[in-house]
């Protein structure tokens, strides 16, 4: 007759103990950040935030996040959000694609990349002009992973 054999979990020291073989998993984490808007050409204008949250789990090399920025009011917003919890890869393929679900803050598109070797979220919109949308009830909720070096 067989053991029966119990699991529970498994757990990761607190640093990273790297390993050199390519199969080991040997890091895992979650937490949270604090993202920001910032100016990226233009003028920043005065932001409340009423919620604003951000969540990671890094696996091994991989950073999945999700964001979350609920705005009571609303006079001016920057082109980009500062302050991911890791830095993206510096080799040019890492410039990565982000997913805005759901994003008002402007009337161009949802367009955004993180640049390698940065921790800043960019937003494009397609034309030479991006108008943003003062007001209140603005929410930007977006996701994404990209890979650290």
């Amino acid at each position: 007759s067989g053991a029966t054999v119990y699991c529970s979990g498994v757990n990761f020291p607190d640093s990273q103990s790297a390993s050199a073989d390519a199969n080991t998993l040997d890091d895992y984490e979650e937490g949270t950040f604090t993202p920001t808007w910032v100016s990226g050409s233009g003028t920043l204008g005065s932001i409340n935030y009423s919620n604003r949250v951000g969540k990671y789990t890094k696996i091994g090399r991989c950073v999945y996040f999700i964001y979350y920025s609920g705005n009571s009011t609303l006079t001016a917003v920057g082109s980009t959000i500062s302050g991911l919890p890791f830095t993206n890869g510096s080799d040019v393929s890492n410039y990565t694609a982000i997913n805005c679900a759901h994003f008002n803050f402007t009337t161009a598109g949802k367009d955004a990349y993180i640049v390698a070797g940065g921790t800043t979220i960019h937003f494009v919109s397609g034309t030479t002009t991006t108008t943003y949308v003062a007001g209140s009830a603005k929410f930007a909720m977006i996701s994404g992973c990209y890979f650290i070096s």
